[in-house]
């Protein structure tokens, strides 16, 4: 269908940990577009820590004609659509592409600009080396203060960084390619293996800083002070801890249904246990917190486990960042 000729992401951040993420690529379409389908560029963000990404795009027919993205067809609307299992103030911006056709050219560039760093006490991200189509170069340069805490890791390859240092700044570049295309991924194989090569990197000092950090915000949102009324009616003078926390998680799952409410920093960040008990819904984080509530009113130890789900790879234990985490 098509063939990758650049990808190519800029990370710049300054001392506070705010990041500017230039993103471009440029693609030659080998196919005709088939049926309906019409080609987009579109671009996502959240308006609670970053700015409105700026896109532009054109397309180069075989003929040498250059076609313009036209400013006026960019739409922004919801990422999730309303009702749904997951309430989202995260936001796309959309157009269509014009010409597109075989034999054709396409660049597309985006530029989204934090107003907030995403956690301050550490960011982590990927950058894939390849993918589903064949990719002629990728390049990625991360451009940081020269005192910042970056660290990085190449999986599954062998690449090492260009760094250059020059006025207080340090820049590493990772430049690869061609690569072929990963036509399909080999299912159930250990998390720890990689079969799509990248660059991972993070901000973070140290997971220390981080875990004391997200902990001092669980342990002024999970209240259990404003819980010992209700721990004392659930669990009464019964003295087993395996009960005691039976009775206390079968209250949770049954008062709180999962419902996730992901606007501004709640994205991240639980609720507080009153809040979540009046709403009488909350997400993983929000129902954890109230549940590590309840069982310190119960005069029990507990803590919030943060954790990656799913099947993709596990978090890099040297590369410390929040956004890890799912």
């Amino acid at each position: 269908e098509s063939e990758l000729l650049l990808d190519e992401a800029v990370y710049v951040f300054d001392e506070s940990g705010r990041r500017t993420v230039t993103c471009r690529s440029v693609y030659h379409r080998i196919a005709p577009i088939r049926g309906q389908h019409m080609p987009i560029v579109a671009v996502a963000w959240s308006p609670w820590y970053q700015k409105k990404p700026r896109i532009r795009a054109r397309v180069i027919t075989p003929d040498g004609r250059a076609h313009q993205l036209d400013p006026r067809t960019l739409t922004e609307s919801p990422m999730t659509p309303p009702g749904g299992p997951v309430f989202s103030d995260r936001r796309v911006l959309q157009a269509p592409l014009s010409a597109v056709q075989a034999g054709a050219v396409v660049e597309e560039e985006y530029v989204v600009e934090d107003i907030e760093p995403f956690f301050r006490q550490g960011y982590a991200d990927s950058f894939a080396l390849a993918g589903y189509m064949p990719i002629r170069k990728s390049r990625l340069r991360i451009d940081v203060p020269s005192e910042f805490p970056l660290r990085y890791a190449v999986r599954g390859t062998d690449l090492k960084p260009k760094i250059t240092e020059r006025e207080g700044r340090k820049a590493f570049v990772f430049e690869s390619g061609p690569a072929d295309a990963i036509r399909t991924l080999e299912a159930f194989v250990p998390r720890t293996a990689v079969q799509m090569p990248d660059v991972v990197f993070s901000t973070g000092k140290s997971w220390t800083a981080i875990a004391t950090a997200y902990g001092k915000i669980v342990d002024e949102r999970c209240q259990p002070n404003r819980l010992d009324e209700l721990v004392e009616r659930l669990v009464g003078k019964e003295k087993s801890r395996e009960k005691i926390v039976a009775t206390l998680l079968a209250h949770v799952q049954s008062a709180i249904r999962y419902t996730a409410v992901n606007l501004g920093e709640s994205s991240i960040l639980p609720e507080s246990s009153e809040t979540t008990l009046r709403r009488q819904y909350g997400d993983c984080t929000d129902q954890s917190t109230l549940l590590v509530g309840m069982l310190r009113a119960a005069g029990l130890r507990a803590h919030v486990a943060l954790l990656r789900a799913g099947s993709t790879q596990q978090v890099e234990p040297d590369l410390p960042g929040l956004s890890a985490f799912n």
